[in-house]
């Protein structure tokens, strides 16, 4: 495997889905039943948004993180190749 110009793009691309996914795990299976439970009192619904903030803002920022990356990686493969056929 040759390790070029787009090693670290996909790095990106890879880390920021595999933390999305954790995100997507954390949020569904893990944050919502405990907040929903605990919502009746102010200091445990303060306590688990401190908890939850970071997981929400992987979840809604990941996609375009991945989608910014690999427009990045494809118009550098484009440029490349333009600059390969002059």
């Amino acid at each position: 495997m040759r390790i070029g110009w787009t090693s670290i793009p996909w790095l990106i691309v890879v880390l920021t889905a595999l933390l999305w996914l954790l995100s997507f795990y954390e949020l569904t299976f893990v944050f919502w039943p405990a907040l929903l439970e605990t919502i009746a009192t102010e200091e445990n619904r303060a306590q688990y948004w401190f908890l939850f903030r970071p997981y929400l803002n992987i979840y809604l920022f990941g996609p375009f993180v991945i989608a910014a990356t690999l427009v990045y990686i494809l118009l550098a493969w484009m440029w490349r190749r333009a600059k390969a056929t002059r």
